[in-house]
């Protein structure tokens, strides 16, 4: 399957997320919208603290730093406006032989709808990853890469409380993202309100990771 973003929105579980706890005061009267959870704001920066386990060619696990940052914006060969949504992991890989130190980027095109947030691999892809879609409700569902039928996102709580070293956030959204055809893979996303994601878990067979906010800036 495509890499996800793990905003980046990107990259990205089938454990519970580490520090939520459900709230059970029923979900918010107020109409959710995606502009309250993920607004691509040119210059808001997201820090992250980040590990999680490599599996693909050998047992590893790894720990470091995620730094997301809207940088700027750009028209996509379709005509519309997108947002530059760059991510910067850093690190260290702790595996059986040795240790080493990681680095890589990536970046990816979004776009805000009237009832979608899409992300695009390139300012020239003619598809894109349905990263969130409107209504915001406990329940709602949709394929995130249509045409492909390979996923489906499902809204599984609208009142989530995440607990993170940036602050103690109410009334988050929590979206699953699973695989049909992979069992093993999973993704978790919660974002907070006026904040923006404020936690990624992800599962499958190449390993686990997790992204915690640990600080951001929004102009």
């Amino acid at each position: 399957m495509r890499r996800i973003l793990a905003v980046a929105l990107v990259g990205a579980i089938a454990f519970a997320v580490i520090g939520c706890e459900d709230k059970t005061t029923g979900p918010s009267e107020r109409t959710k919208d995606i502009d309250d959870y993920f607004l691509p704001i040119v210059g808001a920066t997201y820090n992250y603290d980040s590990w999680g386990t490599a599996v693909e060619d050998r047992d590893c696990t790894f720990e470091g730093s995620l730094v997301s940052t809207f940088l700027d914006t750009a028209t996509h060969d379709g005509g519309f406006s997108v947002v530059l949504f760059e991510q910067v992991w850093t690190g260290t890989m702790y595996c059986a032989t040795d240790t080493s130190a990681y680095e890589f980027a990536d970046t990816v095109y979004l776009r805000s709808t009237d009832t979608q947030l899409l992300a695009y691999e390139s300012l020239w892809s003619d598809t894109a990853m349905v990263f969130l879609q409107e209504p915001i409700q406990e329940g709602e569902t949709w394929n995130p890469f249509p045409g492909e039928g390979g996923a489906i996102a499902t809204v599984t709580n609208t009142n989530k409380t995440v607990i993170t070293p940036a602050g103690t956030f109410t009334g988050c959204v929590e979206v699953l993202i699973t695989a049909l055809r992979d069992t093993q893979y999973r993704l978790e996303m919660v974002f907070a309100e006026s904040v923006g994601l404020a936690k990624l878990s992800e599962l499958s067979e190449e390993g686990s990771r997790v992204d915690i906010l640990r600080s951001y800036t929004i102009p």
